[in-house]
This record gives structure tokens, C-alpha cells and sequence, in this order.
């Protein structure tokens, strides 16, 4: 008994090992994005999606560009005028379609931009980002998905929620068993 116990814990350490190098090298390395930043859309109906990247913009669900921040860590932004308006906390950026750094200056928390997950478009078009089964998509009020995670992302997403509820299940139930054959 204690022979078997100890080999299902090498084999799910190794597993959850696996599953959370792969879910860390993809974030970290730039080809998984698992978290959105925001959404905003300008005049042309255009959609813009925050990512670790930077952000994407679409047309017609189609990726068409993405644009790099001028920041290495978290953002929130809008689009007013059809600017990039963009926080990171200590500044605040106005930024073209183009990615082209249009003005800086200070933030403070009178002017603080806000992510939002509903977003309404100058022409009244309605965005919302929805997730269901960890399937990130943005739907337009006429029902219309203007973005879907990727697969990718979507593989790296599940593997770091897999992992994180193996350890929360798999932990206490290895420690039962450890238990129940006196080995702790």
C-alpha cells in the first residue's frame, strides 16, 4: 500500500509539474495570453482587446494588428475619439491605432482609467466579454462574436486551472491516504 501511494504521488507531481510548466513557459514567453485587460471598440467598429501582448485590434473577428504598450506590467484602457486612452498607474498614455505615442502624462486617481468588460462604442454598439467553460469571447449586442480566445490560450488557461484544483483536491486527498498507512 505504502509502495503504491508513493508512486501515484511521483506520477501526479509529475503530472501537475508538467501542466504548470507548460501553462508559466507559455504566458511567460509571450505565446499565451489568459487574462483580458479590457475591451473598448472606436468609430469603425473596430474592437480592441487588452492583452499581455498589447493590445489586438479586430475587424470583423479578424486579428488585424497589435499594438505594444509603453509598460511592462498591468494596464487598463478606452478609446475616446478613437485614441488609445491607456493607465498603468503612474501614467497615463494617449496612443493612435497605429501604436504611436500621441502624449504622457501623470496619472491620479481623479483621472484613472477603468477596465471594464461591457463596453459602448460612440456609434451605441454594445460590447461584453463572456466566459463560459474557460471560452473567452466578445459578443457585439446584435449577438455578433467579434473575438475568441485562441487555442492556445485556451490549452494554456485549462492547464493552469487544472493544476491549481489538483493541488486543492489532490493534496488533501494525498494526505488522507498518508495518513490512513501511518508513512506521515
Amino acid at each position: 500500500m505504502k509502495k503504491r501511494i508513493i508512486i501515484l504521488l511521483i506520477i501526479y507531481i509529475n503530472l501537475l509539474g508538467a501542466l504548470m510548466a507548460f501553462s508559466l513557459f507559455s504566458v511567460a514567453t509571450g505565446r499565451a495570453d489568459i487574462v483580458i485587460s479590457g475591451i473598448a471598440a472606436d468609430s469603425d467598429g473596430r474592437v480592441y482587446v487588452g492583452c499581455d501582448k498589447g493590445i489586438e485590434i479586430y475587424e470583423k473577428s479578424e486579428l488585424i494588428r497589435r499594438i505594444s504598450i509603453p509598460t511592462s506590467r498591468g494596464y487598463k484602457f478606452t478609446i475616446v475619439n478613437d485614441r488609445i486612452i491607456l493607465s498603468d498607474g503612474d501614467y497615463i498614455y494617449t496612443i493612435n491605432s497605429n501604436g504611436e505615442i500621441l502624449s504622457t502624462q501623470t496619472d491620479t486617481y481623479g483621472n484613472h482609467v477603468r477596465a471594464v468588460y461591457t463596453f459602448k462604442a460612440e456609434n451605441g454598439d454594445i460590447y461584453r466579454v463572456k466566459s463560459f467553460l474557460f471560452r473567452t469571447k466578445i459578443i457585439k449586442n446584435d449577438n455578433t462574436v467579434v473575438y475568441r480566445i485562441s487555442d492556445r490560450d485556451l490549452a494554456a488557461k485549462l492547464a493552469l486551472e487544472i493544476a491549481g484544483l489538483s493541488v486543492v483536491i489532490g493534496v488533501p486527498c494525498f494526505v488522507s491516504e498518508f495518513k490512513k498507512s501511518k508513512i506521515v
